[in-house]
């Protein structure tokens, strides 16, 4: 057996047993939900067009997620209190290195959007790793490793983990020679995945490591930390912040609540309509009640905070503290491809978080 091979059987072992770790994790992503965009407050819009269905992350809870997402509810004022000291400056914002805004069509692809858009932006050649070829490795993976391929939603831990062993395609490899038989992503006319699948050796034959380029990514939270008695939720903010300093992007996955309403929950105004996910009365209170109606999670990169930015809700109450996302939904949605998200909404339902940088 040659060596190649060995190494192909450890890792798909490897994969077994991950698979079986994220099984008796806090959360478990069962698949794709599109959700239709409410508008409760036309006043906050600035378009009447009729917008697509958002793609979301259909979850599942565990019982001891439920409970300890209901206790983070009964602690909310803890989730206002500023960190000891101003150690970090009151506002940055990294943007995205000329990476345009991506666009993840009807399909649960929030997670690999996320990661290759952080990579993107730490290679700095723009819109230049494929998705596409990565999903289509999932698939194979999927059929002989028995794990999420991405296309139905994943965890950005499978993503990560898959990057770093086979490394990634290029968008220009993807176009002139094609993956799983597709040469583009696509667009969404069929909302049902690709069949189709790339082996770990064609992959191969096309692909290159993230090391060449000096990129590099570190866990800062994962699901079991996000619902354990010790996990901090201001410590994690502080993390975050300090990570944007360094000059590292953020892939966040959080939990969205009262997707119903609003853009998948988004029921802020901070640039442009509704842009930002607050975390308003109505939402502590249906959740404090039936934590498992939080059925939804969506991955994005954080590229910034604002201590002193402010969004309205669509009562028009403030919230103060944002953290910038650069979302995978296209330029027609948000800020420009860009959304919100409060300092409490994230510490209340932030399920992990990986820095990536160069």
């Amino acid at each position: 057996m040659d060596i190649g091979m060995q190494t192909h059987k450890k890792y798909l072992g490897l994969l077994l047993l991950l698979s079986t770790q994220l099984h008796a994790q806090p959360i478990t992503v069962t698949g794709t939900h599109l959700i239709t965009p409410h508008h409760p407050a036309p006043h906050l819009l600035q378009s009447q067009a009729i917008e697509p269905a958002t793609p979301l992350m259909a979850v599942k809870l565990s019982d001891t997620a439920k409970h300890a997402l209901q206790k983070r509810l009964q602690q909310h004022t803890l989730l206002k209190a500023p960190s000891p000291q101003p150690i970090y400056p009151r506002k940055i914002d990294l943007g995205m290195n000329d990476v345009p805004v991506l666009n993840q069509a009807p399909f649960g692809t929030c997670v690999t959007f996320a990661v290759t858009a952080a990579i993107d932006a730490a290679i700095g050649q723009g819109d230049y790793v494929s998705q596409l070829c990565q999903l289509q490795l999932g698939n194979y993976l999927a059929r002989t490793g028995y794990i999420p391929s991405g296309w139905d939603g994943t965890l950005g831990q499978h993503v990560l983990s898959n990057i770093t062993t086979f490394g990634l395609i290029t968008k220009k490899n993807e176009s002139h020679e094609g993956c799983g038989g597709l040469t583009t992503y696509p667009e969404g006319d069929d909302w049902m995945p690709p069949s189709g699948e790339m082996s770990v050796e064609e992959f191969h034959n096309l692909s290159f490591n993230t090391t060449n380029y000096g990129v590099y990514w570190q866990m800062l939270l994962e699901p079991n930390q996000a619902f354990s008695k010790r996990y901090q939720p201001n410590k994690t903010l502080d993390i975050i912040k300090s990570a944007l300093n360094k000059g590292d992007r953020v892939v966040i996955g959080s939990l969205l609540a009262d997707v119903d309403r609003g853009i998948a929950g988004a029921v802020g105004h901070h640039k442009s309509g509704l842009d930002t996910w607050v975390l308003t009365p109505d939402i502590m209170r249906d959740l404090f009640v039936n934590p498992s109606s939080v059925e939804n999670g969506h991955e994005m990169v954080v590229i910034g905070y604002d201590d002193d930015a402010t969004a309205i809700d669509t009562d028009d109450k403030r919230h103060k503290g944002l953290l910038k996302l650069r979302n995978s939904w296209g330029a027609a949605r948000g800020d420009k491809g860009d959304f919100y998200m409060t300092y409490d909404y994230f510490m209340t339902f932030a399920v992990e978080a990986y820095s990536v940088g160069q």
